[in-house]
This record gives structure tokens, sequence and C-alpha cells, in this order.
């Protein structure tokens, strides 16, 4: 008795975009709930783990695997959006007067820039952060439009504490 139980072709989204950073893996692709194996090409039949980076733009194949048979394979386009950090000067100086520096002193561009204290995880520093000396204050950007953030660029603080300058009193009284 020989029973006709033909494996499926994996009905998965062909075209898979996804954001650059943090960088993907091929379990970070959507399976619509399926159990699939991820591979090379076409004709590969060595499975590649689903750990694998995606760090470029690239077609993957998925296929169900039954009774240790590779059934049909569906081809997956993968498109990464990638943004930038924001630019500024990675070593910034400041003068230390009667306000004092703040995040929002730091001169960058980019989209919607936020602030950290660390270069991965970390806390997200406010507007009104008080600028430390010899301090690295990282930044991210973030693109509304593909809801993708970019990698942390550090900006470094020197805080120069020179002495204020009192206009001397010429005024004399006799």
């Amino acid at each position: 008795h020989i029973e006709n139980n033909p494996i499926s072709k994996p009905a998965i989204p062909e075209t898979q975009i996804m954001c650059h950073y943090p960088t993907p893996t091929l379990a970070s692709l959507e399976k619509n709930g399926l159990d699939v194996n991820w591979y090379e090409s076409l004709y590969s039949t060595t499975a590649i783990s689903e750990r694998t980076e995606i760090i470029s733009n690239r077609d993957i194949y998925a296929a169900i695997t039954k009774d240790g048979c590779i059934g049909p394979m569906t081809k997956v386009s993968i498109q990464l959006n990638a943004l930038g950090p924001p630019i500024g000067e990675a070593n910034q100086a400041f003068c230390l007067d009667e306000t004092a520096p703040t995040i929002a002193s730091l001169d960058i561009s980019g989209l919607s820039v936020t602030w950290y204290d660390a270069q991965d995880g970390g806390n997200l520093l406010s507007s009104n952060t008080i600028l430390k000396n010899n301090v690295t204050y990282y930044s991210s950007d973030y693109d509304a439009a593909t809801g993708c953030s970019s990698s942390r660029w550090g900006i470094t603080v020197t805080i120069k504490e020179g002495s204020a300058v009192i206009a001397p009193d010429f005024s004399q009284e006799f």
C-alpha cells in the first residue's frame, strides 16, 4: 500500500522587506507558522541555519521536509532597508558657562535622532541630559516611513572649564 501524500510548496511571502539594523537572521523571516528549512539555491539539498545573518539583499529558498524528502521550494526575495547613522563630528567640545551644555547642544544631522548612553542597549537619554566631560553619547536615526533605525554613532564630549571673563570696573569715586 503506497500513500500519495505529496509535500506542499510553502505558502509564505515571496518578497520580504526587513530593517538592516539590528542585523536580521533567517529566523526573522515570515513563515506563516510553517516549519520550513532554508536553502541557498533552488538545487541545494543542505539546509542552512536559521541563525544565519542577512547582511544584504538576497534570494533564499524555503521548503518543507517530510520523512527525509525535500518538498518544492518557494523563492523568497529579501530586501533590506538600510539607514545610515546620524552625521556629526565624532569629537565635540563645549565651554562651561552659566548654562551647562545638554544633548540638544550636540551638532548632528538626521531624520529623527535619539540618544543613548551605550553603543548597544543602554538607556534612552532626553534632550535636556547635561553633557559630561570625556563621555561618549550614542545617536541613532529613525525613519518613520520604513520603521527602521540606524546603527549608533558615538560622539565624545569635551567640556572646557575656562574661567569667566569679568569686566573690570573702571569707575572711580573721588
